[in-house]
């Protein structure tokens, strides 16, 4: 049986009362360029701000100095391993080490081959043995991913627009998502997009509203956002003892997270009939303890301008 489009959904279950969609997919063989998805994406009818982020070649470089040796080491006793060795304002440099299983010694062997630098100001790649399979290797990556988004990026685009679309993970490592109902248009257009993509299907399912349905998505609704709002909490501990290394633009955004956690919160409270004051006054201590931060580090802001105005006069 082959599963209805969103569309097709739509006209089998429009008299019945809905809460939203499940959608969830499958996603091979995308290779495309940052134009051409920003095309789909105009054709699709859906927001060009919420494309992903141009391929740069600096990230390219450090992912496939991460992925080499994986694609590379199909000899089980002779492997090629990519290490980082330094990074700085100014490069990144990787090492190549060649390590080998001697199986009479029941040992390791290990054989530094070469170094890999890439030029931060030039986006340059340089080694000490552009012959050696792992440089070439990097390089051809490198360039393929500075110029693609691959399968991969292509999910994380997906999950970047079901964000937008208020998504609730339904289980614990993600591939189920649920889409409230006010979302219904714009999921067909995602669903249209993902479809059009490489060898990829999106699938939707109604979720009808019974109070079994509801009941059940609260379960998963609130065991999602105590999840959420403890990694924030986490989060701030981690910014109080960093101190002032942590900058300012940081903390403006986190302001911006949880004003659109407390949207989500609103829409999820009204959609699914729960009452959301207790929720709403976690976020409130989650922005009450960022403000402590925030006031703590003025406070030592204006102390360390204020000795450095004593020292001079």
């Amino acid at each position: 049986m082959v599963p209805q489009s969103l569309e097709d959904q739509k006209k089998a279950s429009e008299k019945l009362p809905l809460l939203g969609h499940l959608t969830w997919w499958s996603v091979h063989q995308v290779r495309i360029t940052h134009e051409d998805l920003k095309q789909k994406f105009e054709t699709a009818g859906l927001p060009v701000e919420w494309l992903i982020d141009e391929p740069e070649k600096e990230s390219a470089f450090l992912r496939a100095c991460h992925e080499a040796p994986g694609l590379h080491n199909s000899d089980k006793k002779n492997r090629l391993l990519v290490r980082q060795i330094l990074k700085s304002v100014e490069r990144f440099v990787f090492g190549v080490v060649n390590e080998s299983i001697d199986q009479a010694k029941e040992g390791l062997d290990y054989n530094y081959a070469c170094k890999i630098t890439f030029d931060r100001k030039t986006a340059s790649i340089t080694s000490t043995n552009d012959d050696h399979p792992a440089v070439k290797l990097v390089r051809q990556m490198t360039d393929h991913y500075a110029k693609f988004h691959d399968s991969g990026v292509f999910r994380t685009q997906i999950l970047i627009c079901l964000e937008k679309l208020q998504k609730l993970n339904l289980r614990d490592r993600g591939g189920v998502y649920f889409i409230p109902q006010q979302y219904e248009e714009i999921l067909g257009k995602l669903e249209g997009l993902v479809n059009s993509t490489g060898d990829s299907r999106m699938f939707t399912m109604p979720q009808i509203d019974v109070i079994k349905s509801r009941e059940a998505m609260v379960d998963v609704f609130l065991s999602d956002f105590e999840s959420e709002v403890q990694a924030y909490k986490n989060e701030l501990e981690a910014f109080e003892k960093k101190g002032d290394s942590v900058r300012d633009s940081t903390l403006e955004k986190r302001i911006e997270i949880y004003q659109a956690l407390r949207k989500k919160v609103e829409l999820y409270s009204e959609l699914l009939q729960f009452e959301p004051k207790e929720v709403k006054e976690k976020i409130g201590q989650l922005e009450s303890n960022l403000s402590k931060i925030k006031f703590g580090r003025k406070v030592r802001l204006q102390g360390t301008e204020a000795e450095a105005v004593a020292a001079n006069e």
